[in-house]
């Protein structure tokens, strides 16, 4: 099990053993005041926790988003439990994607008229200070509600409102923990854009710049920060819309050999392993490539790879399952998402992902011409 693993297992239990003590403490307590029947002060409780999570998922990642305008940063998506919102063609569009946190996620770039000026630190701690205001609102509120003379009904809502705090709190407490979990948490994110290089570092990873970029901005040394991984990996995409695929493959391989690979996040690791696997697919002889299968890939990270439903998983995984498990089954099943997950691609890497994905599936065609799959293609717009 991984150190973020088992970081994540801690904090989880750490929300469980709060959830139950506030449930012992509060829900169990005012069950007997609520003037309600045990079924109806359930569905009471289980109301206004299904309204904790709804609502302070949206409510924190307005904070993100207030947080990234002040900051001076554009939004490319805001995704709340799942459903995501983006902007493409200056219009607002809608669908399902998974998303990196616990409740949501609010992607941005650094706004260019205000480049210099890009700030992350208000997008990272503006969940606090909102929460912070609701716990003021709510405890007024409950104050206000439970004073002496006022109804049951009153006194209900305000334990309704203690609920929804509850859960906020929770969410919170995962969001701001300084370290890295299953995901990338905002405590996390701010401990490392300390300093300026890392700040500069951050804004430029969400730009994707390459490397070369930053020598030119920066001089011919570029510092080793929190992000280099994720910089380094814009390098890689680089070389390979250049079709310089043994270039990128050693590009890859000084990545997971690097200093500052450890503190990149678990979504960038992935990324990493999952070019190499296709780059040394598509450039090695297949007993090589299976050797390396076998070797870096565990039963749990081939799951995730076969889950996935973004072209960089589709292309590598329509490999491995054409070349190396040679299961034609899963080659088409993974071959169905890809022109969704093209129309989901940003617009700038449109091109680069379609063409990279149509090598893979050439290189499959050519070893199982019977399966038929030459119609997978996908044409660029």
């Amino acid at each position: 099990m991984k150190k973020q693993d088992v970081a994540g297992l801690i904090v989880y239990v750490i929300i469980l053993a709060l959830a139950i003590v506030f449930g012992l403490l509060v829900i169990g307590q005012y069950n007997s005041k609520s003037g309600l029947e045990s079924g109806q002060y359930l569905l009471f409780v289980g109301g206004a926790i299904v309204a904790g999570v709804i609502g302070n998922a949206i409510y924190f990642e307005l904070a993100h988003m207030l947080g990234a305008k002040i900051g001076h940063y554009l939004i490319t998506s805001v995704n709340i439990l799942g459903f995501n919102f983006y902007r493409e063609e200056n219009k607002t569009k809608f669908h399902f994607k998974g998303y990196d946190g616990l409740t949501g996620e609010t992607k941005i770039i650094p706004n260019l008229k205000n480049k210099k000026k890009a700030n992350p630190t208000p997008y990272l701690i503006m969940g606090t200070v909102f929460y912070a205001i609701e716990v003021i609102v709510i405890v007024f509120l409950f104050s206000y509600l439970t004073r002496e003379g006022t109804g049951q009904r009153s006194n209900n809502l305000a334990y309704f409102g203690i609920i929804v705090m509850a859960v906020g709190g929770m969410i919170l407490l995962y969001n701001i923990i300084p370290f890295q979990l299953d995901s990338m948490t905002d405590g996390y994110r701010l401990r490392l854009v300390t300093g300026k290089k890392n700040k500069e570092s951050f804004n430029a990873m969400l730009l994707g710049k390459t490397v070369e970029e930053i020598k030119q901005e920066q001089g011919e040394k570029v510092e080793t920060t929190s992000f280099s991984s994720n910089i380094r990996l814009n390098q890689v995409y680089q070389l390979l819309s250049e079709d310089k695929f043994v270039e990128a493959e050693k590009e890859v391989d000084d990545i997971i050999a690097s200093q500052g690979f450890e503190k990149a996040s678990d979504r960038t690791k992935r990324e990493t392993y999952i070019e190499k696997l296709y780059l040394i697919v598509m450039n090695k002889d297949l007993d090589e490539a299976m050797k390396y299968y076998d070797e870096h890939f565990t039963l749990r990270d081939r799951k995730d790879l076969s889950d996935g439903n973004t072209l960089n998983y589709i292309r590598t995984y329509v490999l491995t399952s054409g070349l190396l498990d040679r299961s034609r089954f899963e080659c088409e099943r993974m071959l169905k998402k890809a022109y969704k997950a093209y129309r989901h691609t940003q617009e700038e890497k449109r091109i680069l992902e379609s063409k990279l994905f149509n090598k893979a599936l050439e290189k499959v065609c050519e070893k199982h011409p019977e399966w038929g799959l030459q119609d997978y293609k996908i044409n660029a717009q």
